[in-house]
């Protein structure tokens, strides 16, 4: 019993001590850099002066809520954000950790305006954002890039081992999402992070084990975290956001639709979709129930090039013309969705 308070009273020194050294880190940090922009912040590469060591910086603006005179509150979505990084930091490797945060409330930074033309009610909420001088700054892990620069670059090549690693490494972070009973919700390849590495392999688990090829992958940016409860259904969100970015061009190619001001109504494809006669024939081939997202992804996933012509997108299909894993494999991916452990253990076998 004696040893047993002794070592957590050595713990307990040692986690203060470490919670010192990072907020002094938090605080000679020197910006070198920006790295890129979203809706509601920026991320920086800093630098810390004394160990030399580089990390990745979020700034992101909060309406200011004051708790008394002095004292600042952090806003829920803020909140959900640092306690989401705290839980899942026993996952190192499949998720950027945080290091340290701190609170400005005379802050000037400058929010760039979106890359879109926002709704009128994120429209209201950017301008309140705009008008405080409340910021939170959020320390994390620098990684070497993101998969979207492998993917549009041609370094990862179709039905490969290394998809086959990124597939397995990434079907193992929406395993421990659907654990931990939280939904990502902006799954995208800008926001999977790689790490070149040496290492041969890593274990998934206790029984997985996942040759790397030369990336770990690990998800980014957790500003619009929710926690499901028990509920899958968000999971099923985020597990074919992930499939759209083994297409190659259907997720982002929207999303260049938007950046150019072009709305899409979503709609309006989905009744293309309904009514062509690709989807009819997948109806009947796989007894499908009434049209959803689930049934729509399967028929994107089988015809992308039908998918991206619904939505007025010719010129993506002629830059992005390739998918990164067969038809056959996209179709077992959507038969399995509920069961990411199963998906797992079979594409970590064909690395």
């Amino acid at each position: 019993k004696k040893n047993k308070k002794k070592n957590k009273k050595k713990n307990k020194k040692k986690n203060k001590k470490k919670t010192r050294e990072m907020s002094d880190i938090c605080e000679r940090r020197k910006i070198v850099k920006r790295l890129g922009y979203g809706v509601f912040g920026s991320v920086y590469l800093v630098k810390d002066p004394k160990t030399k060591k580089e990390y990745a910086l979020k700034i992101q603006k909060m309406v200011c809520l004051k708790k008394n005179k002095n004292k600042f509150v952090i806003t829920e979505e803020v909140l959900r954000e640092i306690e989401f990084t705290k839980k899942m930091d026993k996952y190192p490797q499949q998720f950027m950790k945080l290091h340290c945060y701190t609170i400005d409330n005379r802050c000037f930074y400058d929010q760039p305006k979106p890359p879109f033309k926002p709704d009128k009610k994120l429209q209201k909420y950017l301008d309140d954002l705009n008008k405080s001088q409340c910021c939170v700054e959020l320390m994390y892990d620098l990684k070497d890039g993101v998969f979207g620069d492998l993917e549009y670059s041609y370094t990862v090549k179709s039905s490969s081992s290394q998809i086959y690693s990124y597939v397995a490494q990434m079907t193992y972070i929406l395993y421990l999402l659907q654990k931990e009973h939280y939904s990502h919700t902006d799954i995208h390849p800008g926001n999977v992070a790689y790490l070149k590495t040496k290492k041969k392999q890593m274990k998934l688990g206790k029984d997985i084990t996942v040759n790397l090829h030369g990336f770990i992958f690990s998800l980014i940016d957790f500003g619009r975290v929710k926690k499901t409860g028990k509920t899958e259904k968000q999971n099923f969100r985020d597990f074919f956001k992930f499939c759209d970015t083994l297409l190659c061009g259907y997720d982002w190619g929207i999303w260049n639709l938007i950046k150019s001001g072009k709305m899409v109504d979503d709609k309006e494809i989905d009744k293309k979709i309904r009514n062509s006669e690709e989807y009819k024939a997948l109806k009947k081939e796989y007894n499908l129930p009434r049209f959803n997202y689930e049934t729509k992804m399967l028929f994107i996933g089988i015809y992308p090039e039908i998918a991206l012509r619904f939505a007025g997108m010719k010129r993506i299909i002629q830059k992005y013309k390739k998918r990164l894993i067969t038809v056959e494999e996209y179709i077992f991916l959507w038969k399995n969705r509920n069961n990411l452990k199963k998906l797992t253990q079979y594409f970590s076998k064909k690395t």
